[in-house]
């Protein structure tokens, strides 16, 4: 059995040189390096066992666990590729994205074992711990090679998500990058409450500091008092988690014995960080939550580790290895203050994408087209508008949907509001605001909005939901509310 890459020799190694130092610690056991090494080892032949072959598409449908972990690291030790499914996916959605990347082995839990007949998985005879092997009758796209470590879903705000394929040589590119960034070591312990399907929690959050030696925490489900509690008797150093999550613990109840103390990095990524999140947090904690901005196919792109006033909107400086320029509709580079779309060059950049690829973000001759709109300042510091293709045209005006939910949230009694585009029949677009609040009409809202937005920015619909559709990250569905 070979031991390919980085990632792998790194954990190999401190499994060597502090085999009972914590490595992972979920909400059912603490895993040391030295037994995540042979958890590694161990289920690396169970896999080959069950015909998990060299450059073949391996499927992972895990929560934040431990053994999500030791299931990744098996998949790359045998040479083939993990496609990292999110454990929000419906069963047709599963089954489309099995068959986009080939995948004829799935990996999940007993949790999502009806998920996966759903989808047309058939179960196989025996269990790695709570793990077990669904065979797809799919066919293979033949395209991979085990240079290739993962294969992630973008986050499908606009468009059906993507399956973006990053190398062994793109991911520890991110987390050596990241890693000396922070100044990460094997004295930190992160607390990861974002999905490790996804970048931000996986690759910053869990892969950096197990190659640094450092120890893990992984929080699954999220109630803001267990992890409150969490951080008062764990002692995390660092903290992964996204706006949502941030005004949770907030609309928490302070209660004796919250202590954040142990905490140096509080991260905040996937969408904007609202600047009164910021400031509450800073009150009632004494931590400035800092920006991490990044995607699917780049991983971490820019930070903002430290707090000015000047910087609060800001999400950061690129970090070492990539490159930052704004451009305009014809691609070319604009000058600091002036907004158009944000183009990066990374040295852990996608190689490219399976399957059909619909119109938006973009990898082409080494630089990711995000889709996302920005500008600069002088020293390099990144500030995001919005999306491209969330941008609405009413009656030949441009209007960012933003600015319209931030007049709409203020409102008393609105818990949640999404703004989008939607055909109106006299040509181009109407505005609609889809609201979730208490004791407010529609009428309210017109009201408001007219008091406090210009008139190209009225709403012409108003609708009402139990809930906005949002990603694990918290961005906006938009693609479901038009």
């Amino acid at each position: 059995m070979k031991t390919p890459h980085q990632i792998i020799e790194q954990i190999a190694g401190w499994a060597a040189k502090t085999p009972g130092r914590p490595a992972i610690t979920d909400r059912m056991k603490t895993v040391t390096f030295g037994r995540l090494w042979e958890d590694v080892n161990s289920c690396a032949d169970f896999l080959t066992r069950h015909g998990a072959a060299e450059d073949a598409a391996v499927g992972l449908l895990l929560p934040n666990r431990a053994l999500f972990v030791t299931a990744l690291l098996s998949i790359a030790r045998i040479g083939a590729v993990a496609v990292l499914f999110p454990t929000s996916l419906s069963a047709a959605e599963l089954r489309r994205y099995v068959e986009m990347a080939g995948t004829r082995v799935v990996l999940a839990g007993s949790a999502h074992r009806d998920l996966i007949l759903k989808a047309g998985g058939q179960p196989t005879s025996g269990n790695h711990e709570d793990l077990a092997v669904s065979a797809f009758d799919v066919l293979p796209t033949g395209t991979l090679t085990r240079n290739d470590f993962i294969i992630q879903l973008t986050s499908g705000v606009d468009q059906p998500s993507k399956l973006a394929i990053r190398t062994h040589a793109a991911v520890w590119n991110e987390i050596r990058d990241f890693a000396e960034e922070i100044s990460l070591t094997q004295r930190d312990t992160t607390l990861v409450l974002s999905s490790i399907f996804h970048s931000y929690g996986l690759i910053g959050g869990t892969l950096a500091p197990l190659c640094r030696g450092g120890g893990v925490l992984l929080h699954d489900g999220f109630d803001p008092h267990a992890v409150l509690q969490r951080i008062g008797q764990e002692r995390p150093t660092i903290l992964f988690g996204v706006p949502v999550m941030y005004r949770r613990i907030l609309e928490t109840p302070t209660r004796e014995g919250d202590d954040l103390s142990s905490l140096r990095l509080c991260f905040s990524a996937g969408t904007p960080l609202p600047a009164d999140v910021d400031e509450e947090f800073a009150r009632r904690f004494g931590h400035r939550i800092s920006q991490d901005y990044g995607s699917t196919e780049a991983g971490v792109i820019t930070l903002r580790p430290k707090w000015t006033p000047q910087l609060q909107q800001s999400v950061g400086r690129p970090v070492r290895g990539r490159t930052v320029v704004i451009v305009d509709t014809h691609g070319r580079p604009r000058p600091p203050g002036e907004i158009g779309e944000v183009i990066v060059a990374s040295s852990a950049l996608a190689r490219g994408y399976l399957g059909d690829v619909p119109p938006g973000t973009t990898i082409h001759q080494g630089r990711l087209y995000t889709g996302d709109l920005g500008w600069v300042d002088e020293d390099g510091h990144l500030f995001l508008v919005g999306r491209k293709s969330s941008l609405i045209h009413a009656a030949g005006v441009t209007v960012d949907p933003s600015a319209v939910e931030a007049v709409i949230a203020r409102m008393p009694g609105v818990r949640d509001v999404a703004v989008v585009g939607t055909p109106n029949p006299a040509g181009g677009e109407q505005i609609k605001a889809v609201v979730v609040a208490d004791g407010i009409a529609s009428e309210h809202i017109f009201r408001h909005c007219r008091r406090h937005l210009p008139d190209t920015h009225q709403p012409e619909v108003v609708e009402f939901r139990a809930t906005i559709p949002r990603t694990p990250a918290g961005k906006i569905l938009r693609r479901v509310i038009r």
